[in-house]
């Protein structure tokens, strides 16, 4: 079973989350804070860290993240806010602005866990999910439109990039199928 840490600081939101997460199968580890995360991330091994931006003590989302990372750089994390993220902080983390609903949330989990399976470092990775939130159901076009513009232009090292982030958004594409889905 998947485990989750979830901190959030508003009770609200996180009890809800919570008890959501374990109904999709998850096991989750709340926490209140940014210390109380903190010491959840250092004594679990966690899946997946969902944390709020805007926590309460003397470690914030942002730091809890960076602090996570630096102990455990492989930690797959997905940040939430009500506020837009800073644009000094995109590509630190996943980002879910708020209100979401639990399903969007269950399928960003499902895509993080499933990327340990996918071809691609970290970077091709996160472009591709960028590329498939921007672009959507064509984003794999997008992306082999992009190899191909590149290969005309003789960058073959873009090119390279671009056809190995169509192959990522191919695989996320699939990770993100209902089970039993067949294409038809």
């Amino acid at each position: 079973m998947p485990v989750v840490a979830l901190i959030e600081d508003d009770p609200l939101v996180r009890v809800p989350l919570a008890q959501g997460l374990e109904d999709a199968g998850y096991r989750v580890l709340a926490a209140a804070s940014g210390d109380q995360g903190l010491a959840c991330l250092e004594e679990h091994k966690i899946d997946v860290a969902v944390i709020d931006v805007f926590l309460p003590g003397r470690v914030d989302g942002v730091g809890l993240v960076r602090e996570a990372r630096r102990r455990n750089p492989g930690l797959k994390v997905l940040l939430t806010s009500g506020r837009p993220l800073p644009i000094d902080l995109t590509g630190i983390a996943q980002f879910l602005p708020k209100p979401f609903r639990l399903g969007d949330l269950i399928g960003k989990i499902r895509l993080a866990i499933a990327s340990d399976d996918l071809v691609g470092d970290r970077d091709t990775l996160m472009r591709a999910q960028q590329v498939l939130e921007e672009f959507g159901k064509v984003a794999m076009f997008y992306a082999a439109l992009r190899a191909d513009e590149w290969r005309h232009h003789g960058d073959q090292e873009e090119c390279r990039a671009w056809t190995q982030i169509s192959r990522a958004v191919e695989q996320l594409q699939v990770a993100q199928r209902p089970p039993g889905f067949a294409p038809g």
